[in-house]
């Protein structure tokens, strides 16, 4: 996931190529961004989620999950 720290857009990359759901959450565990069957290399606007440490999962068909920190300023 890249940049990090980023200002409106981030790219999603994934080892595994399968399609897979994301979810952004913040500090208190609210789901701020959620969206089903992305592709790595993906990118997503997020502008419009104010500025603050964000927490991403990404969950794949097999139900295997990946987490990853990020900051947007």
């Amino acid at each position: 996931i890249y940049p990090n720290p980023f200002e409106s857009t981030v790219i999603i990359n994934s080892q595994n190529q399968d399609d897979f759901s994301l979810k952004i959450y913040n500090t208190q565990g609210q789901v701020l961004y959620h969206q089903e069957s992305i592709t790595s290399g993906t990118a997503l606007n997020l502008q419009e989620i104010p500025s603050q440490l964000l927490y991403i999962e990404l969950t794949y068909k097999n139900n295997q999950r990946a987490y990853s920190k990020v900051v947007k300023y």
